[in-house]
């Protein structure tokens, strides 16, 4: 599963049960101690383990990649929080980061305020990876 925080509430997606992937978000709000299935709109990204689901700003969240018990995955999601949509991003050039799992995916703000993602590292199959988008 990944989890991130995102508009004073806790995201939690995917996951492995052990008989297979899991696909659904839930969220958890410290102020009420309580866990609720998140009722999205739209298509919504497969169920999948060792994916990274990260807070971008206060109302969207980034998912990538991970392995769906068969392939693995390099697939990118943001989901507005506000609207409860999943949006899957398609590439807009031919570089793109290969399939994995198990990568790290951070945030930065730059000095104009411009906010990027990074993208490090991961395996897929035995391939140890290094690289940084």
């Amino acid at each position: 599963a990944a989890m991130c925080s995102v508009d004073g509430k806790v995201l939690l997606m995917g996951g492995d049960t052990g008989s297979g992937q899991y696909s659904k978000l839930f969220e958890f709000d410290p102020q009420t101690g309580c866990w609720s299935p998140l009722c999205v709109t739209g298509s919504k990204p497969s169920p999948r383990a060792g994916h990274t689901l990260t807070a971008v700003d206060e109302k969207t969240a980034v998912l990538f990649g991970g392995q769906d018990g068969y392939d693995f995955l390099n697939d990118l999601w943001l989901f507005d929080v506000k609207r409860k949509l999943w949006s899957h991003i398609t590439p807009s050039s031919r570089l793109w980061p290969q399939p994995r799992d198990y990568h790290t995916v951070c945030t930065m703000v730059c000095e104009e305020g411009e906010i990027k993602v990074l993208l490090l590292g991961g395996i897929e199959g035995f391939e140890v990876m290094s690289d940084c988008w």
